[in-house]
C-alpha cells in the first residue's frame, strides 16, 4: 500500500471573533508542478522559507 503525503494550506482563526467560514479567502493557486509520481501546489502568501523547503524535495526527487 502507497502512503501519499500531501501538504495542504491551513488557516487560522480567532474563535473569540464572530466570523463566519464563508468570509475566510481561500488563497490563490501561484503555480502547479508535476512530474511521473509527484505534484505539488504553490499557494500565493507561502511562507518563503517553506517553499524553498519544498523545491529542494521537489528537485532532489527527480
Amino acid at each position: 500500500m502507497k502512503n501519499e503525503n500531501a501538504i495542504v494550506p491551513v488557516i487560522l482563526t480567532d474563535s473569540s471573533k464572530a466570523q463566519s467560514l464563508s468570509a475566510v479567502q481561500k488563497p490563490k493557486l501561484a503555480c502547479r508542478l508535476k512530474t511521473d509520481n509527484i505534484e505539488v501546489f504553490i499557494y500565493n502568501g507561502a511562507n518563503q522559507y517553506i517553499l524553498t523547503s519544498i523545491l529542494k524535495e521537489f528537485r532532489h526527487a527527480n
